[in-house]
């Protein structure tokens, strides 16, 4: 979905406001939230992204997860 169609501009709104809805004690309902819409808009507009997307995210996760397990030098600044 292109961010100048009309879809965008109508759903946009909505995620928005409903993202806001949401308290932020319960912030993990909040990114599932994004995440959930993220693939479904990236379905809309061609539906083998969400392939793609699916990788990234994982690939981002596992990445995120086992960023700090390799370090060697605990005092480091690198």
């Amino acid at each position: 979905m292109s961010f100048t169609s009309f879809n965008f501009w109508l759903i946009f709104p909505l995620i928005f406001v409903f993202y806001w809805l949401i308290p932020v004690k319960w912030n993990t309902w909040r990114k599932a939230l994004l995440l959930v819409v993220s693939y479904l808009l990236y379905m809309n507009w061609k539906p083998s992204y969400a392939l793609v997307l699916l990788g990234v995210t994982l690939v981002t996760y596992w990445g995120g997860a086992n960023f700090g397990k390799g370090c060697r030098f605990q005092g480091s600044r690198f």
